[in-house]
């Protein structure tokens, strides 16, 4: 029998054509297994539509449970707002005159909203107060020099993927906006992270933690689902005016 030298000694001819033929048949596996592979990655970032959150709660909810971790300066702006709001010395202005609810807000909003892909750019409009977000795409976070002459209702957005989740990081924001429809503020050193991911077919879920030392004791988080609707487009809102029947949303009143 013929025989070939190596390193480790001898080793037969068939031996070594059996390695051989091994080898190649694991590369053709992991060739047919690339594109199914590439095609469930793509499947998984591709979180394009119209989207509508599943139930609305006017105090923001936070994963654990319990209230917000208030500093003693927020407890105060709270309490100022609360009262403010009742006796109208204080106006919620994205109500009062459609500005942007801001972050995180805008993400428990019980009108519907549409997210859209292209390269470089995620974008999100939301029908309620016709707002508008852009995502910049596997850009750094803008530094704080770059954005505190122009602070947005909805900040300064970059986002990446992780994976099937896409992380957006949002700075700069005004502090002109209301953490949730109870008048909950915050400062305009504001910092979010939402993390979207889909949990089912027709399902989306985006968990978004609020950073902010003023008006905060701690990093706190908040989780939001929303169900794909390929039944409805986006309409008009106009402040004021009678709009779509949202009263399929758990949690918003009955008409």
């Amino acid at each position: 029998m013929a025989v070939s030298q190596s390193a480790g000694g001898v080793e037969s001819l068939p031996r070594a054509g059996f390695r051989a033929t091994t080898a190649f048949i694991a590369l053709l596996a992991l060739s047919f297994h690339a594109p199914a592979n590439a095609a469930a990655a793509n499947a998984a970032q591709d979180i394009s539509g119209v989207w509508w959150a599943t139930t609305y709660s006017p105090k923001i909810q936070l994963v654990g449970g319990g209230d917000l971790p208030f500093t003693p300066q927020g407890k105060a702006a709270y309490d100022k707002n609360v009262a403010g709001l009742k006796d109208g010395s204080v106006i919620d202005a994205a109500r009062r005159f459609c500005v942007p609810d801001g972050i995180p807000r805008i993400l428990g909003t019980p009108y519907p909203f549409e997210i859209i892909q292209t390269p470089g750019q995620t974008t999100l409009i939301y029908e309620l107060n016709h707002a508008i977000r852009i995502v910049a795409m596997d850009k750094p976070v803008p530094k704080d020099e770059e954005v505190v002459a122009y602070p947005y209702y909805n900040g300064h957005s970059v986002g990446h993927w992780q994976g099937d989740t896409l992380v957006i990081e949002s700075v700069g924001f005004n502090d002109k906006t209301f953490i949730d429809a109870t008048g909950a503020p915050h400062s305009d050193e504001i910092r979010t992270t939402e993390r979207i991911k889909k949990i089912g077919a027709n399902q989306l879920e985006n968990v978004v933690t609020v950073h902010d030392p003023q008006m905060f004791t701690r990093d706190f988080s908040a989780r939001f689902v929303y169900g794909l609707r390929t039944d409805i487009r986006l309409q008009d809102y106009v402040c004021g005016e009678p709009h779509r029947d949202i009263s399929s949303v758990r949690g918003v009143p009955r008409r």
